[in-house]
């Protein structure tokens, strides 16, 4: 009705029903609404059947969307619309948090470093990736980066290990 009667839908609005009656489909009972505003007109009046049976319907359809989602289909819809909104993403302008450079990424979110060699950088300044050790030779707790292979607390320990080997 509304279509033949104004035209278009604009996006993001859609008809409510003024009077509630969605059987009463006459021009002067539709009324063009944001459809965020519609959704909390309705919802705001839903009863505690109604919420039970919307929660029914989702706990339903919950095991079949996930199902959908891990298959080829739904893998490859997800991976193409990844490829458009990061086509569709502006290029924003940071500064590295590590070395002040200017940089431009058009990443999710809000990227704290130009390059993968000042996120090391950070990382190893920071401490996030240290761990506790114990020497094997002197038994002294040390920490040390956890993707470091040292295993020895000290060159000394070093030294006594090769005169014992």
């Amino acid at each position: 009705m509304w279509l033949c009667e104004c035209g278009e839908i604009p996006q993001d609005y859609c008809v409510h029903h003024i009077d509630g009656d969605y059987n009463h489909n006459s021009i002067d009972n539709f009324a063009l609404m944001l459809a965020s505003e519609h959704e909390k007109l309705h919802t705001d009046n839903y009863t505690e059947h109604q919420w039970k049976k919307i929660k029914e319907g989702l706990d339903n359809n919950r095991d079949k969307a996930t199902e959908w989602h891990k298959s080829d289909a739904g893998r490859e819809w997800h991976s193409k619309k990844a490829k458009r909104q990061m086509e569709n993403r502006k290029y924003r302008e940071y500064v590295c948090q590590v070395c002040g450079k200017v940089y431009t990424s058009r990443s999710i979110g809000a990227p704290k470093f130009c390059s993968n060699n000042c996120k090391s950088q950070w990382r190893r300044l920071s401490g996030v990736d240290n761990e506790e050790r114990i020497c094997p030779i002197c038994g002294t707790k040390f920490i040390i980066n956890k993707y470091s292979k040292k295993i020895f607390c000290s060159r000394k320990c070093i030294a006594k290990n090769r005169r014992n080997s």
